[in-house]
């Protein structure tokens, strides 16, 4: 979830945020409103029934939820891997749609990915003067 929130934030220059389900639960009752997002991740083997649960209860608040499973949810809007995808490959099939949302929603809002948006600052994480590039 915090990896496909951040493809999906750095491509469309948006703010995106992403929780583990229970911290999740401290915020959506008090700050969800109708005109917000949710893109839930709801794997079989992992909190399923208490994600489930709780992807119920902000379908109360807005009807902008989309979910992303490798559990049939029979929902249209749903993105639904029809086959089986183990734990620890889990977090390499569920970042992909975020990623193809990003890019979606970035030529929406005529983002130009190709090109840094500030002219005047260097990029913290994708400059060569960033310290993780830099050799000892």
């Amino acid at each position: 979830a915090l990896e496909g929130a951040l493809k999906a934030g750095e491509t469309m220059k948006r703010v995106v945020h992403g929780y583990e389900s229970e911290e999740f639960c401290h915020l959506f009752d008090l700050s969800f409103e109708e005109e917000d997002y949710l893109f839930a991740i709801l794997h079989d083997t992992h909190n399923y029934k208490r994600n489930t649960d709780i992807i119920n209860l902000v379908k109360q608040i807005t009807n902008r939820v989309f979910v992303i499973t490798n559990t049939e949810t029979g929902n249209p809007k749903d993105c639904y891997y029809d086959f089986y995808i183990s734990d620890d490959l889990s977090p390499f099939y569920y970042v992909i749609p975020f990623q193809m949302i990003g890019a979606i929603i970035s030529e929406y809002l005529g983002v130009d990915t190709s090109k840094y948006p500030y002219d005047d600052l260097e990029s913290i994480a994708h400059s060569e003067n960033c310290i993780l590039y830099k050799k000892n």
